[in-house]
């Protein structure tokens, strides 16, 4: 059966999820198949975390390999014209508002692609904190009703049970692996080259890849 669109699993803390993004959509222009998609949150950090500092975050998880890994996803990003910014974040920031957006602006119809990126650059190269409503509306069109319809929807509690229920769902077929990358029957995990992701355009049978 034709696949009629790419999920993405992905979490605003996980910079990888850009860059697969990028190698994903690059894929597309190499192969000459476009197809929606569909940008699926699944958060796979602990809310014990929303606050912390960052420098510390980065140093706990990663240890003495946080510096090599940060430089890993500058030259990564770089080459699709992305500058990273570690040192401007202070803290982890609570993700949930971003999420809900990214559905709400889905449910309505509205493209996602641009919020999806506004808000990975607003975090990692500008250090803005997704948290804020205000933060997150900015990166909406300068359409002033929009804005306070999602201004009001951010405030509120709306959207949040179906948003965990999404994200139990995208889990069940990403194994809270971000950034991972589904077509049909086929699911490809991490930030793969572009030359893999093509092959998910294309798959010749089901497969599982892992990144090493």
């Amino acid at each position: 059966m034709k696949n009629t669109f790419i999920a993405l699993a992905f979490d605003f803390l996980n910079p990888w999820c850009w860059v697969g993004e990028k190698r994903l959509r690059q894929a597309m222009a190499t192969t000459g198949v476009i197809l929606p998609v569909d940008y699926q949150a699944c958060r796979s950090h602990p809310a014990a975390q929303v606050g912390m500092d960052y420098r510390t975050y980065r140093e706990n998880r990663f240890g003495s390999q946080a510096k090599a890994h940060e430089e890993a996803l500058s030259l990564a990003a770089a080459q699709f014209g992305i500058s990273l910014d570690f040192s401007r974040i202070t803290t982890m920031p609570d993700t949930e508002r971003a999420l809900r957006l990214m559905r709400w602006q889905r449910d309505r119809g509205q493209c996602t692609q641009t919020l999806f990126e506004g808000i990975y650059h607003a975090l990692f190269c500008e250090g803005k904190d997704i948290s804020d409503p205000a933060s997150l509306v900015a990166l909406l069109p300068q359409d002033t009703e929009e804005r306070h319809l999602a201004m009001n929807f951010l405030r509120s509690e709306d959207g949040v049970k179906a948003l965990v229920e999404a994200e139990r769902e995208t889990s069940a077929w990403c194994g809270r692996l971000t950034p991972a990358i589904q077509s049909g029957d086929t699911v490809i995990s991490g930030a793969q080259p572009s030359a893999i992701l093509a092959t998910l355009l294309k798959p010749p049978r089901s497969q599982h890849l892992v990144a090493p």
